[in-house]
C-alpha cells in the first residue's frame, strides 16, 4: 500500500515548505476533509526535519496511509508491515542468527587449545545450526516461490486485459 501523504512529496509541492512550517495544514482525498499537524525533530547534525503526526496515535512519521475506512494513520496503527516482517517474530531474522551462529562457532572451531569433548560438543551444535539453516532457507525459498508465481499470475491476467483494452479504445 502506498502512502496517502508524505512528508518529501509535501516538501516539494510549490506551497509546501509553509504549508509545514505552519505546524498543520488540510487537504481533501477520496472526497473527504483531513487536518494534518506537522512537527520537526532536531538530527544529529544539528538540522532539523519535517514529520507528520499520526491522528490516531499522535507519533512522528515521515508517511500517513489512507485506509478503506477513509482514515489516514501512520503505518503502526494501519498495521502496514514490510514483507520481511510479515513472518512471525520467532522466525523474523532467523536465518541471519543462525548464519551468525554457526559464523562463530566456526572461528572458535579454528581456535588451538581445545579439548576434544569440546570440540565434539561444537562440532555438533554447529551440525544442528546448519539443519536448522537449510530448513529455514527451504522454507524461505518455498515463500518467494508462491509469492512470485501470484505476482506472474497477476501480471499476465493484466497483460491479457490489456490488448482488450486497446483495440477497444479504436472501435
Amino acid at each position: 500500500m502506498q502512502p496517502a501523504i508524505t512528508v518529501s512529496a509535501i516538501a516539494r509541492a510549490p506551497n509546501g515548505p509553509a504549508m509545514l512550517a505552519k505546524g498543520h495544514f488540510e487537504m481533501e482525498a477520496a472526497g473527504r476533509h483531513f487536518e494534518v499537524r506537522t512537527t520537526t525533530v532536531r538530527t544529529p547534525l544539528d538540522r532539523f526535519m519535517w514529520l507528520l503526526l499520526c491522528p490516531a496515535c499522535h507519533r512522528r512519521c515521515r508517511n500517513l496511509h489512507l485506509m478503506k475506512e477513509l482514515k489516514l494513520l501512520c503505518a503502526k496503527c494501519a498495521h502496514i508491515r514490510h514483507p520481511d516482517q510479515q513472518t512471525s517474530g520467532s522466525k523474523r531474522g532467523l536465518i541471519v542468527r543462525r548464519a551468525q551462529q554457526i559464523q562463530r562457532l566456526s572461528a572458535r572451531l579454528a581456535r588451538r587449545g581445545l579439548g576434544r569433548v569440546t570440540r565434539r560438543r561444537l562440532r555438533r551444535r554447529k551440525e544442528r545450526l546448519l539443519k536448522q539453516l537449510a530448513a529455514a532457507l527451504q522454507t524461505r525459498q518455498t515463500l518467494m516461490a508462491a509469492q512470485a508465481q501470484a505476482l506472474l499470475a497477476s501480471l499476465a491476467s493484466q497483460a491479457a486485459e490489456l490488448p482488450n483494452a486497446a483495440t477497444s479504445a479504436f472501435e
